[in-house]
């Protein structure tokens, strides 16, 4: 049987951020691609994506998922805190309005930190469920189960609903 193919992410956040400018960031090929990025990055979370080649890209807290991505479709986006002395553990949450990634998208992060040595849990340490209103079209972070819009408090779909 034939593996379905991945799921991307098309950037479903405001219009106006697609005009901010490049960014610095880094691509993660290597533990040693980290190193160097903590070096000069000391500071986290950061943001990250994966990009649809599978490599992750990191860049510092505050910068937009889709500057991170140069605009491009995503197969994960949230943010990440590397722990440990050797930077050889990462924490990452789907922390993304831009994308609105599904927690499934957990299985791109990790194939992608394996790639480099990075070890990464097989869940999110804190997964956002993002929903679109059918009703009004607000992007929604579901908690709790609740499943209602805050905006129009029509009821949300169950399923992740940004693409096709």
């Amino acid at each position: 049987m034939a593996t379905p193919p991945e799921r991307s992410y098309e950037y479903v956040g405001p219009t106006e951020l697609l005009d901010l400018g490049d960014v610095p960031y880094r691509a993660l090929r290597s533990l040693d691609d980290l190193r160097d990025w903590i070096a000069v990055e000391s500071y986290g979370p950061f943001t990250f994506v994966v990009d649809l080649s599978g490599i992750l890209r990191v860049a510092a807290r505050g910068v937009e998922h889709v500057q991170v991505a140069q605009r491009e479709p995503v197969l994960a986006a949230g943010e990440v805190i590397f722990e440990d002395e050797d930077k050889l553990f990462a924490r990452f949450t789907n922390q993304s309005t831009g994308y609105c990634p599904d927690p499934s998208c957990i299985e791109a992060v990790c194939r992608s930190a394996g790639r480099i040595g990075l070890a990464v849990g097989d869940v999110f340490e804190r997964a956002f469920v993002f929903r679109r209103c059918e009703n009004c079209s607000a992007t929604n972070v579901v908690k709790e189960q609740w499943f209602v819009c805050g905006e129009c408090e029509t009821e949300l779909p169950e399923a992740w609903n940004f693409g096709d």
